[in-house]
């Protein structure tokens, strides 16, 4: 989904992961891993959108 740059897969995915016991840390760090093979613009945005579902104390 980062991949692809699809926002509500992103969104979708995190949540889910979220549930699944995943830490916040550990999906921003999905999103930091990204850099290295989609760029630094688009692993910025998926940062962005990973944090656009975790709660707001957490973001």
């Amino acid at each position: 989904a980062i991949g692809a740059g699809r926002e509500g897969a992103v969104h979708s995915h995190a949540r889910r992961a979220l549930k699944a016991g995943i830490t916040p840390e550990e999906l921003i760090h999905v999103g930091l891993l990204a850099i290295t093979t989609i760029g630094w613009s688009g692993a910025f945005a998926a940062i962005t959108w990973i944090m656009d579902v975790l709660p707001k104390e957490q973001a």
